[in-house]
């Protein structure tokens, strides 16, 4: 008895455990492991972090380094071969050709230089270049050529590149109206960014126009004269072996016909005719044996105008334009 009475007074006192007397009894929880422990936040260390963006600034410090002014001093050379597909004629003159390059680092020390080749020749050198960057090209009749960008720098002054050749294409396009009505002899010009070469044509009846022989490359369009385009300039993007470029609408213009005549009032033609408008447009040609010159597509507005023939004869007129049918001016040369 006595020991069943020692045992009920150490259940009551908790002997054993921490758990409160008045409270129930919860078991000791077992002891965790390193990997059940909740885990600790990351936090950069001050000093690894320092030293990380110290190796950052030492990695911008060497491409620095690469771009140096000491990378650019001296003179190289370009040297290479032209190639063409199978099947596809190699073209008896061509011209291998250099600029400074539009992306390249050093472009700013880069010339242009050109080395002409003939007779089947299919090898060029481009000899004593500043270092720099270029871009190649291989410019030849009815051909195209890849853009290559080669670096000239210090270890790398004499590279050999291929190049490959192959055939132009065609751009064509179609001028309407803002009615709808045909637009033809307008005049069309397109323009290489890269070298600002210019060719002209005049759309056709149906207000058709083309270019044959276009290289591939970028490119920019106007319709009318560069000086005052009707509409704003297009740039495009030509890639052989042909492009359909979008129907466009001119805005209303008007039309002039203009006689030059003597002091007689007899019409003379061969006149060189030059003229300018307030709203923009311009007047350039010709009269022909009747003495006769239609300018189109002119904006309404203020004209001068003037006329000079192969005597050195000249005259001058100033007449408003407006829109409707074609107006008639007699310019006298005296």
């Amino acid at each position: 008895m006595v020991g069943l009475a020692v045992l009920l007074v150490l259940l009551r006192s908790g002997a054993g455990g921490d758990s409160d007397a008045s409270g129930p009894h919860r078991p000791p929880e077992p002891a965790r492991t390193p990997a059940q422990r909740a885990p600790e936040i990351a936090r950069p260390d001050p000093l690894t972090t320092t030293e990380a963006r110290t190796g950052e600034a030492e990695s911008d410090a060497g491409a620095a380094s690469r771009n140096s002014p000491a990378d650019f001093e001296g003179r190289g050379s370009i040297r290479g071969r032209v190639s063409v597909a199978q099947g596809v004629r190699f073209p008896a003159n061509w011209t291998a050709v250099v600029r400074p390059s539009l992306y390249l680092r050093g472009k700013e020390r880069a010339v242009e230089r050109a080395d002409a080749r003939a007779g089947g020749e299919r090898e060029f050198t481009l000899p004593d270049l500043p270092l720099g960057g270029y871009d190649l090209t291989i410019e030849a009749p009815g051909m195209n050529s890849q853009v290559l960008p080669v670096l000239l720098v210090r270890g790398a002054e004499h590279p050999f590149v291929t190049i490959d050749l192959y055939p132009t294409g065609f751009l064509h396009g179609l001028v309407r109206g803002e009615d709808g009505s045909l637009a033809p002899e307008l005049l069309v010009t397109l323009e290489r960014n890269t070298t600002r070469k210019r060719r002209t044509t005049l759309t056709g009846p149906t207000g058709t126009w083309r270019f044959e022989d276009v290289p591939d490359g970028e490119y920019r369009l106007y319709l009318g004269p560069v000086e005052a385009p009707l509409l704003p300039a297009d740039d495009l993007s030509f890639r052989a072996p042909s492009m359909s470029f979008p129907l466009r609408e001119l805005p209303a213009t008007a039309s002039l016909m203009i006689y030059t005549v003597d002091t007689a009032g007899r019409r003379i033609g061969g006149v060189k005719v030059q003229g300018f408008g307030s709203a923009g447009g311009r007047i350039r040609g010709v009269t022909d044996d009747r003495g006769a010159f239609l300018a189109r597509y002119l904006p309404p507005g203020h004209f001068n105008i003037s006329a000079r023939d192969e005597e050195g004869r000249r005259g001058k007129m100033v007449s408003d334009i407006d829109l409707g049918p074609t107006q008639e001016l007699n310019v006298p040369v005296r």
